[in-house]
């Protein structure tokens, strides 16, 4: 059994505890009082120490978060500022992409709507954010496929718009407190056409951590 702890907070607090009981009796125990005082400073100055670099942890993960929301802000309003611009070109012609600095997509047989999400997996991460993934199969040559998540919480029946995404995966920061079952249905979007969409349940333990998936079934649009 180790007589001084291995862990910071618990090492700090036994010399918190036995040095003043050393410095009553430095001379029973072959101790220098001065010996005793530099290592009482020492102590002091770890606890500073230990209490300043927790709340740089805290102040660092709060930081975390607040870009992730901050990113996922931009990206969401970013893809939905294309997609109406690319609804706009389809309707009025592609002279509409220069005014907006951006490329036309590229010319070619008319490809087929996009695909249904599948294989949903997800995770939770240390700040409480639930992290989506899944995969679809889009036809061949298809460009600009974007994924509209949507989530209804504890059976409310509504299904509220959390963003869009480029990507197969999707960060929700928003999971509420104490929620215990959510559902949440994603579909893929490409210019003006949309696939069918998938909905999956996600399941709290009493933990509050993921326990398991339910259920996920397709649906149609």
């Amino acid at each position: 059994m180790r007589t001084v702890p291995r862990n910071q907070a618990p090492k700090i607090t036994f010399f918190q505890v036995h040095l003043p009981r050393w410095a009553e009796n430095a001379e029973q125990l072959g101790l220098n009082p001065d010996d005793i005082a530099t290592m009482t400073a020492r102590t002091e100055a770890a606890q500073a120490a230990l209490f300043a670099q927790m709340q740089a942890q805290r102040a660092a993960e709060a930081a975390t978060l607040a870009l992730r929301e901050a990113m996922d802000a931009m990206a969401t309003m970013g893809a939905n500022m294309l997609l109406q611009i690319r609804a706009t070109a389809a309707r009025s012609g592609d002279a509409i992409y220069p005014l907006a600095s951006i490329d036309p997509p590229a010319k070619g047989s008319p490809v087929a709507e996009p695909g249904t999400p599948s294989k949903f997996e997800f995770s939770l991460d240390s700040l409480g954010a639930l992290q989506l993934t899944w995969q679809c199969k889009n036809p061949r040559g298809s460009v600009g496929t974007m994924y509209q998540v949507y989530r209804e919480v504890d059976g409310s029946g509504e299904m509220v718009f959390l963003g869009t995404t480029g990507k197969k995966r999707f960060i929700d920061t928003t999971v509420p407190p104490g929620a215990k079952h959510i559902v949440y249905k994603v579909r893929a979007m490409r210019s003006t056409k949309l696939g069918q969409s998938a909905t999956f349940n996600v399941n709290f333990g009493v933990d509050s951590s993921v326990r398991k998936m339910l259920a996920m079934q397709q649906m149609a649009a």
